[in-house]
């Protein structure tokens, strides 16, 4: 007698079969149905989870702070990128407002030397007129 074969309920069962082929059947189309991710695609997931939780975290500091710390930021970000921008012209803020008023401090100074050079002129004019007109009468 030959002993009959056993029936494995797992191997004949419906379900196993039809998962047991459509797993066939994505492996030759390349599908990954355990949706497991590469390495690079996992660090790239990583990477840009931390910069969410830091942006999330910035953005909670940034609430907590008054308004009087905000507009000193914004002001200070002005100055900054003031600076920036006459850095790449090549001059400073100071040196062109330097320059442009030495001229005009330099007239004025100028002026103020030949008013008071003509103002002793006449005073010494005037001096000798009158030491002149004196002399006359006497």
């Amino acid at each position: 007698m030959i002993p009959k074969k056993l029936v494995n309920p797992c191997l004949e069962s419906r379900d196993k079969k039809d998962l047991h082929r459509e797993l066939m059947f994505n492996q030759k189309t390349g599908k990954n149905v355990l949706n497991q991710k590469s390495e690079l695609t996992k660090v790239l997931e990583k990477r840009l989870d931390n910069k969410k939780k830091k942006e999330l975290e910035e953005d909670k500091k940034c609430v907590r702070r008054n308004s009087f710390e905000r507009k000193l930021e914004e002001q200070a970000l002005k100055i900054a990128q003031c600076e920036l921008n006459s850095t790449e012209k090549g001059t400073t803020i100071g040196t062109t407002e330097r320059k442009n008023d030495e001229p005009e401090l330099e007239f004025l100074k100028i002026r103020a030397k030949l008013h008071h050079a003509q103002r002793n002129s006449t005073n010494q004019n005037d001096q000798v007129n009158a030491n002149t007109k004196i002399l006359d009468n006497a």
